[in-house]
């Protein structure tokens, strides 16, 4: 079985003149696709990283065959004085050798066994973001905290610009309106920028070679060779003036990493917000970053350079506020989803709650219908159908905390659990517009798309300044939702699935006999309807997403399948025990 996309991205490429690039992280791999034909642009992992392999063990201890600008200036005895640098475990990567191994395996190279066997121990992508015009790709990693940029070059070829340790695990991700800033969010609460582009990225090898020590201010011993004498205190000295030149070079070469804020608790999501005012009687405009934790908080701050000033709180979330999207269209609002499966529409300028949807019963009605529509069909046609022909379990009934798979709804009614096991976490929240841009402010439109964790449906909102947020269709699909990437040219949707999992289930693996392999699943706005009505695309050999599920990403052995769930639903763990509360 072939790993899912866990993260996918749109985007149209000044260097790429097709439909769009397609960029989507299966595990420790990134692949670009293009959009118009489904074809394979290029492939990364870390073995093709630009600064050299990632270790295979903990950082501090003796590397074979790996030498370091201080190793190669200091006497060996040196070395061995010195005190040994702090040890830290990283994840497992692949060797230069597993390269060039014949793969043992019928169909599988070498390096792809690896990465099918150890994937659990692989640096695992987590976040997937672009850059307006398309230029660049942010990443970012969470065991080993890596925060990656690569450049979108022509045809799609991705090459890397750097890799940036963070100082915690990296788990938020955002880039700001002007392109030049990336915005991190971390698991202990902060806020770092970092620059999109550093002077590394910019200048060549001959470039940084120039860079003189001698002209930068800088500690400077001291001492001399005329008043040290002893071998000892010599080489102490030439220590010292080491360690002073290789601080200017890494000042001048590294890139900042500012903290901007912090919560007190886990932070979950982030967005950056460019507001002109327009439409909202708050007083206040300019740039923001709002922010989301595990404590039901919503925060707006100001802007780089006064990210320190809290303009406000939005509270009504009864538990963790897991996603959070501001539509381009409509600046005033803030779309909020977390644990207690509530949809909240805010004027997030004002802090006020203007619409509350409850998803739980969404989801409930839906299955309804699903089940409705089996009773019609065919007893035996249930591809299409999230429940099947039985009705053991009244719709009013319905428990959805209770299902581990598709066959859970023929299974006797179980027992009433507490009101707060009912939830679904939100996993996902995505914007785009449908209305022309240049329209009148008050005609624009779009749709939301919503997405809970560990179930098969994509429900589709309305969003406009007359009606609010208002409930269009769900979109059933193939497997659980994983992520959803919006083509606003074409009006389409590529929705990634999870094809490993059983349906409305996050543990049981599926019967890989029983069903087909489905990795991505495209839609499109019908034209010349008033209210939004989205299809799914007829599949056809030449369908771009038909091809990418054929191409696949690569190949899962069974020993990984049991702990693949940690790496896809991981929102459940931010729910507060009785003990926390």
């Amino acid at each position: 079985m072939h790993h899912p996309f866990q993260c996918v991205q749109l985007i149209a490429n000044e260097n790429y003149s097709d439909d769009g690039i397609l960029l989507a992280a299966s595990g420790p791999q990134l692949y670009s696709f293009s959009s118009r034909n489904g074809s394979m642009l290029h492939k990364w992992w870390p073995e093709k990283s630009g600064s050299g392999l990632i270790p295979s063990v903990e950082v501090g201890a003796p590397q074979p065959n790996v030498r370091t600008d201080s190793q190669d200036a200091a006497p060996l005895q040196d070395r061995e004085e010195s005190h040994p640098e702090k040890r830290r475990k990283v994840s497992l990567s692949l060797t230069p050798d597993s390269v060039n191994r014949p793969g043992t395996e019928a169909g599988l190279s070498q390096p792809e066994q690896d990465l099918s066997t150890h994937i659990d121990r692989l640096p695992y992508f987590t976040g997937l973001a672009a850059t307006s015009t398309g230029s660049h790709a942010v990443t970012i990693t969470g065991e080993n905290k890596c925060l990656r940029v690569f450049a979108i070059e022509h045809f799609g070829q991705l090459r890397l610009l750097s890799e940036r340790i963070m100082p915690k695990r990296p788990c938020a991700l955002a880039i700001t309106a002007d392109d030049s800033t990336i915005l991190c969010g971390d698991k202990f609460g902060d806020v770092y920028s970092l620059p999109l582009v550093t002077i590394v990225d910019r200048a060549t090898s001959t470039d940084l070679e120039q860079i003189n020590p001698a002209t930068q201010t800088v500690f400077r011993p001291a001492a001399d060779e005329g008043t040290v004498h002893t071998a000892r205190n010599q080489r102490a000295l030439q220590n010292q003036r080491q360690t002073a030149s290789k601080a200017i070079r890494k000042r001048i070469t590294e890139p900042s990493c500012q903290l901007l804020l912090g919560h007190v608790s886990l932070l979950t999501d982030l967005a950056a917000v460019s507001f002109d005012g327009h439409g909202s009687r708050s007083p206040s405009k300019g740039n923001f970053i709002i922010t989301s934790d595990r404590d039901e908080h919503i925060r707006v701050s100001r802007g780089l350079p006064q990210t320190h000033v809290i303009e406000g709180y939005c509270l009504g979330h009864k538990e963790f506020v897991s996603r959070i999207c501001v539509p381009p269209w409509q600046q005033t609002s803030l779309i909020s989803g977390g644990g207690d499966s509530m949809l909240i529409l805010w004027d997030w300028t004002l802090f006020r709650i203007l619409q509350v949807h409850d998803l739980h019963e969404q989801l409930a009605h839906c299955v309804d219908l699903e089940i409705r529509k089996d009773n019609d069909a065919a007893p035996q046609d249930s591809e299409n159908c999230i429940g099947r022909n039985d009705d053991s379990i009244p719709p009013e009934e319905f428990n959805s905390a209770s299902l581990t798979a598709v066959d859970d709804l023929r299974r006797p009614k179980p027992e009433r659990k507490p009101e707060n096991e009912n939830n679904r976490n939100v996993s996902g929240i995505w914007a785009m517009e449908i209305s022309d841009p240049t329209s009148n402010t008050s005609q624009r439109r779009g749709d939301i798309f919503v997405a809970l964790e560990g179930v098969p449906i994509l429900f589709a909102f309305h969003l406009d300044d007359a009606n609010g947020l208002q409930f269009d269709q769900a979109l059933p699909l193939k497997g659980n939702v994983l992520d959803v990437a919006t083509h606003k040219v074409q009006r389409s949707l590529f929705v990634s699935v999870d094809n490993i999992h059983a349906r409305l289930s996050t543990i049981q693996v599926r019967d890989r006999a029983a069903e087909g392999e489905t990795l991505l699943q495209s839609f499109y706005l019908a034209p010349d309807v008033e209210h939004s009505e989205w299809i799914e695309h007829p599949s056809s050999e030449t369908d771009p997403v038909s091809v990418i599920n054929k191409h696949g990403s690569f190949e899962l052995r069974d020993e990984a399948l049991a702990t693949l769930h940690t790496k896809l639903y991981t929102l459940e763990n931010l729910r507060k025990q009785a003990n926390e509360e």
